[in-house]
């Protein structure tokens, strides 16, 4: 997150057209709303705003005049609080993605937002180039302010914005720049999953029906807008006029799902090794796409927003998983440590050549069940505690070591470096006097060489 109004933006991830200009970036300010910006551009993206807070009504003027065309989902002066987040992510699959900026988790800023859990998305669609935003369940305080949700142009006359002071699921047209949508305690929120939608000009020339027409606010446009959809619906338009040199029609499927009831971790019970971590995955059991994710430790303390996260702290991690209808569910697993093991490895006598020694590894801490050596042969990729070297000679000189297990922890290779030290040299041997009667004594003597050096 930056304070800066200009900068590269972040890709679409497709071509979007407002307002009459292509664009592949937005800008993301996070008080609530976005500009446009093409990468082709340097800046790409240009955010300047006589107040950040009030971004539809700024007379603040940016270099090209179109990087001021801008979206306000909940234009406010707001701030992240704990457990808050801020994504932007391009789903689906080409030609029909839709680049989704959710706010998530907000308030008001400072003390005076105490209470507020404000949650919305900007939705950019693909070759449409519908523009929507999408509201999850709101909770606001008792103190008053309004929010800008709308459009905004090249100029602060070029607006498409909504009002109410009462209700936001009735409210109407904007007649100027400055008005705006109330919200307190005192103000009906918009329902969980409330959509604003603004549509791209249609074609001239162009006419067009859809059937069935219950739930469109228009069935006589290219893109009317399908509300209260209750049940799976195929949608069949037919488009005809001089636009068209033969009539056609197509279908639209609008599929209904269930919002989100269930939600799990894999694996639910997961252990990782001393000084290690193990990767945790959340998984929506039902729900409509796209869900979002917020993970706590052990503690409660807030982790990853991701779809997985790595655990390395003993305890119940929980997961918030959270789908379209604004559902959400709890899922949890539980997280253990395992002890690695700590060895090493020490000789039942001495390495004197012609002798047979058994190298042993030795637990230091945690409780091995498996060893793996590796080192010259035979000893290498033998699986026992101990083995054993036979008649050892300067050809089983090296390095020895071992890995011992538990659990799936393996522990630090202990390691032992073998030398067969030669036996001395005997140069002659004797005894004075040789012959001796019984009873007496007899000097026995055996000059060694000494060991050669190395």
């Amino acid at each position: 997150m930056t304070s800066a109004v200009t900068g590269p933006g972040t890709p679409i991830g497709f071509s979007f057209t407002f307002n009459g200009t292509v664009y592949d970036r937005i800008g993301v300010n996070n008080n609530g709303w976005i500009s446009f910006g093409q990468s082709t551009l340097t800046p790409s993206v240009a955010m300047n705003s006589t107040s950040a807070y009030t971004p539809l009504a700024s007379t603040a003027v940016t270099t090209p005049t179109h990087l001021r065309n801008r979206v306000a989902g909940f234009g406010r002066d707001i701030q992240a609080q704990a457990g808050a987040s801020l994504r932007v992510e391009t789903i689906g699959t080409s030609p029909n993605q839709v680049c989704v900026i959710q706010f998530l988790g907000y308030k008001k800023f400072g003390t005076g937002g105490t209470g507020d859990n404000i949650n919305f998305q900007i939705r950019l669609h693909e070759s449409t180039n519908f523009v929507e935003v999408h509201f999850g369940p709101m909770t606001w305080n008792a103190t008053s302010n309004t929010a800008d949700v709308g459009l905004g142009g090249t100029v602060n006359t070029q607006f498409n914005n909504r009002t109410t002071a009462t209700n936001w699921n009735t409210t109407t047209a904007g007649a100027t720049n400055a008005q705006r949508c109330t919200f307190n305690t005192s103000v009906t929120p918009p329902t969980v999953g409330r959509v604003f939608r603004w549509r791209s000009p249609e074609i001239a020339g162009a006419s067009y029906s859809w059937t069935p027409a219950d739930d469109l606010d228009n069935a006589f446009i290219s893109n009317p807008l399908a509300s209260g959809v209750a049940a799976t619906t195929n949608f069949t338009v037919t488009a005809t006029g001089t636009a068209f040199p033969c009539p056609g029609s197509t279908d639209v499927l609008v599929t209904v799902g269930d919002p989100l009831t269930t939600a799990s971790i894999t694996p639910g019970t997961a252990s990782y090794c001393t000084g290690g971590s193990v990767l945790l995955t959340a998984n929506a059991g039902d729900g409509v796409a796209p869900f979002t994710y917020q993970w706590y430790d052990p503690s409660n303390n807030t982790m990853g927003t991701a779809q997985t996260q790595s655990a390395n702290i003993v305890g119940d991690w929980t997961c918030l998983v959270t789908d379209d209808c604004g559902a959400s569910f709890l899922a949890t697993a539980t997280v253990s440590s395992i002890e690695t093991p700590v060895v090493n490895v020490t000789l039942d006598q001495p390495t004197c050549a012609g002798y047979d020694i058994v190298l042993t590894a030795n637990t230091v801490s945690g409780t091995p069940t498996s060893w793996l050596w590796s080192g010259p042969a035979p000893i290498g990729g033998q699986t026992t505690q101990s083995v054993t070297l036979n008649d050892i000679t300067t050809a089983n000189n090296g390095i020895y070591s071992v890995v011992a297990t538990f659990s799936g922890c393996p522990s630090a290779p202990a390691a032992y470096t073998l030398t067969a030290n030669p036996a001395p040299t005997i140069t002659s041997f004797g005894a004075q006097p040789i012959t001796v009667c019984p009873g007496d004594n007899s000097v026995l003597s055996v000059p060694a060489a000494p060991i050669p050096s190395a």
